[in-house]
């Protein structure tokens, strides 16, 4: 992947202060990384002004660690009904086709499969993914004062784009 493309990803990990997850080698994973118009399309659907806002969200590194899986798995995995246990904590992604990667708030299709680093596996995809506990944030942040910004990230819940696997 071209650095271009996924140059918010890079500033979101460096603003999170998670660069020094990338400095093991021994440690192998399989890391789902957002492209650009998907953090784009995130801003958008949170009603941000500006990546400087997400970037500046205390749930940041909980939404990164949900794109890291604790092992590497090339995208002939990621079949209906298997369960990928992520860095955040207890939660979970599910594998759909082999190109669907179905999260809390919806859908991610793998744009690029299978790019093999000293790290693992990546696997690009269009969707920055939020994990239910984030998205339960955002959601009970929606229902307090509009004014308490730390907590909420846009002042709202992102709007979903349907949890379960394409029909």
């Amino acid at each position: 992947a071209e650095v271009d493309e996924l140059s918010i990803l890079v500033a979101a990990v460096e603003a999170a202060g998670a660069q020094d997850a990338f400095e093991d080698t021994s440690v192998k994973v399989t890391a789902f990384m957002p492209t650009n118009e998907a953090f784009d399309d995130l801003i958008a659907e949170l009603g941000l002004k500006n990546v400087n806002e997400l970037l500046a969200s205390p749930l940041l590194p909980n939404i990164l660690r949900y794109h890291v899986v604790g092992d590497p798995h090339t995208s002939d995995y990621f079949v209906e009904g298997v369960e990928l246990p992520t860095r955040e904590g207890d939660e979970t992604l599910q594998g759909y086709d082999e190109t669907t990667i179905v999260a809390a708030n919806g859908n991610a299709t793998i744009m690029k499969s299978d790019v093999y680093t000293c790290q693992g596996v990546v696997e690009v995809i269009d969707k920055v993914m939020l994990p239910p506990s984030v998205f339960d944030a955002l959601e009970g942040s929606s229902n307090e004062s509009a004014g308490n910004s730390t907590v909420a990230v846009g002042g709202g819940p992102p709007v979903a784009g349907g949890g379960g696997p394409p029909v």
